[in-house]
């Protein structure tokens, strides 16, 4: 759906570009703010507060969103945070508390300015949506509302710490990626004469946030100390919390209305990791109408009755890595129905079935380590134009895999939520993993992803606990899948998918390994909804008018699979470029590359390695 420029608001915009915010140890953040004009009275404030430089990376996408708000009377903020963009200071690690300490100096800043009635909302995607929960567990008392969009909960379990308990392939990356963001300079007509020492500074003094990470490979203190779902009850204030099924993070939305004990509402579309109004795959959503009346209730005192859950059921399609706009619908829960009654389906020999198996069986496998290669990318944000980051066909990753399917579907069969799968099952080394897939299968034989969950056989009786297993040894094991919402067609199939790797999704273990599934009793628990209320009073996406740039040359993307038949070594290769800009009022030209290769000999899981490359280009 196209999004529509908002031209007329009740309020014109004025926009100063940089503001300095003294902090009390003598470093300063750089801030821009929209201010709406001739507004006769004190207006509560809207803050975006990240890490992503608001000068160029993040302009274009502020100019779209922030005078929007301010066109319908808010103050809006948008602040770098400590060491990145114009700020000072350095940016030595995800979520720190001095991240934290300078959120609330920002918050006492706000309030002391002329224009502010004393009231803040917060709103962010990703790290941005993150630092929301985390002031509002501070609990301020000058932050009254928020609107985190694409965040995490638990660090290490689903954050880019250790993806769903197992290294991760795909998120060593982002350890990377931030080691290359903190290399860029300030602006020296923002920053002043100053502006090379502090870039010096960055380069000389930043850790690796990879480094610091592999320093912590259990869930420890380090992890827990700073994740959501540690301090929930914390949180006092009203929420509206936005996620997506094709997110790296689509579990975070339910977990918050679950644990929290105040006003949390959710909604989770279809999108990778973008704003709902430009949300990918579509359909994208009023999102910014949405906010807005999420901020008046809160921060205007307008109230507005919310629906507890808004979420969106994909219709049955075909495999396509590269499908921009999904079927389906939208569907309202309250927070009592989140939870219902699963649907039962037991394992028989490559079956599944209504009743439970009363024989004695079991089937092994051992699957090439390149198995996952079709999982689609961690993180689709599709920064460099739309493209082939959503899951494949699956046919091949099944074919190295233990498969279970249903009978044909006699009815269309709609799951909303979360797909719990119980096993008995042995390793024949003192260590193994489970990647499983729940996938549907058209009449052409064609494997769709739905869902899917890893777990490291360290974590069985916990993530927070490292247990040994033993070689041969029965384990009864419990794996939730990522929650979702899908409808199966009728006449095509479930399919649970079982494999002993998930590359790049999971790091190899040390050596291979075979896992067996005792079939008497393993099944899988199904959400299986009926009579779902459906929602449409979403608005048509709207936004204000972006800032003037020329497109220089458009973005390009590459993403590649590659197999050396003599060496046995397969390279999975992604390229983007970001394109090149330039930013007409910061008279700035931007040009931006990454490229990442992961690296796999079949016959040696110590052989896997990947390569990260940056190139940031301004004049």
């Amino acid at each position: 759906m196209e999004t529509f420029i908002k031209k007329k608001f009740p309020y014109k915009v004025n926009f100063i570009e940089n503001i300095w915010i003294n902090l009390k140890d003598g470093n300063k953040l750089a801030a821009s703010i929209w201010l709406p004009k001739n507004i006769k009275k004190k207006i509560p404030t809207i803050l975006e507060y990240i890490p992503y430089r608001k000068r160029d990376t993040t302009s274009i996408r502020d100019s779209i969103r922030h005078p929007y708000y301010a066109g319908h009377g808010y103050a809006c903020i948008r602040v770098d945070m400590r060491g990145t963009g114009d700020s000072d200071g350095l940016m030595l690690d995800e979520y720190l508390p001095q991240e934290a300490n300078d959120g609330l100096e920002i918050l006492n800043w706000i309030t002391k300015q002329k224009w502010s009635d004393g009231k803040v909302g917060m709103t962010g995607v990703s790290w941005g949506g993150i630092i929301c929960l985390q002031m509002a567990i501070l609990q301020p008392k000058s932050l009254k509302a928020i609107v985190p969009v694409h965040y995490s909960v638990d660090r290490y379990y689903d954050d880019a710490g250790y993806f769903l308990g197992s290294y991760p392939g795909q998120t060593v990356g982002w350890g990377a990626l931030m080691e290359g963001f903190n290399s860029r300079p300030p602006d020296p007509l923002i920053s002043g004469k100053n502006w090379k020492k502090k870039w010096i500074d960055r380069l000389k003094k930043t850790d690796s946030f990879l480094n610091i990470w592999l320093n912590h490979q259990q869930n420890d203190s380090y992890w827990l100390k700073n994740s959501i779902s540690q301090k929930y009850l914390n949180i006092k204030i009203p929420i509206l919390a936005v996620g997506g099924w094709a997110d790296c993070w689509p579990n975070s939305v339910i977990r918050l209305i679950e644990n929290t004990n105040t006003k949390c509402f959710g909604i989770i579309g279809p999108w990778g990791h973008s704003y709902p109004h430009v949300g990918k795959p579509g359909p994208s959503i009023g999102f910014l109408q949405e906010s807005l009346k999420f901020f008046n209730s809160f921060l205007k005192n307008n109230e507005t009755n919310f629906k507890s859950l808004r979420l969106w059921i994909n219709s049955s399609h075909a495999p396509n890595p590269k499908i921009n706009k999904k079927k389906g619908w939208w569907v309202s829960l309250n927070k009592k129905e989140i939870n219902t009654k699963k649907d039962k389906l037991y394992f028989g020999i490559n079956k599944l079935n209504k009743n439970k198996s009363h024989l004695i069986q079991k089937l092994s496998i051992l699957s090439s380590l390149t198995c996952g290669l079709n999982s689609g990318e961690y993180m689709p944000w599709f920064a460099s134009g739309y493209g082939a980051e959503l899951p494949d066909n699956q046919i091949i990753d099944d074919s190295e895999s233990l498969v279970f399917d249903s009978n044909k579907l006699k009815n269309n069969y709609v799951i909303l939520g979360k797909t719990s799968l119980t096993v008995e099952l042995s390793s024949n080394k003192n260590f193994g993993m489970i990647a499983t897939r729940l996938c549907e299968i058209n009449e052409n034989g064609d494997s769709n992803l739905v869902t899917f969950g890893i777990l490291n056989f360290n974590q069985i009786n916990g993530k927070n606990i490292n247990y040994k297993i033993k070689a041969n040894k029965k384990y009864k094991v419990n794996l939730n899948l990522n929650d979702t919402g899908y409808a199966f067609k009728k006449n095509n199939k479930i399919r649970i998918s079982i494999s002993t790797s998930y590359w790049p999704m999971a790091w190899p273990l040390p050596e291979k390994f075979k896992l067996t599934i005792y079939l008497k009793n393993s099944f899988i628990e199904l959400p299986k909804r009926t009579n779902l209320i459906k929602y449409n009073l979403f608005k048509k996406p709207e936004q204000s008018k972006p800032i003037s740039y020329n497109q220089i040359i458009k973005p390009k993307r590459l993403r590649q699979i590659s197999r050396n038949i003599e060496t046995k070594e397969t390279t999975y290769y992604v390229k983007d470029f970001f394109g090149k800009i330039k930013l007409k009022d910061a008279n700035l030209i931007t040009e931006d590359f990454t490229s990442q290769k992961y690296f796999l000999n079949e016959n040696d899981p110590l052989s896997a390695k990947v390569q990260y490359n940056f190139q940031y280009n301004f004049q």
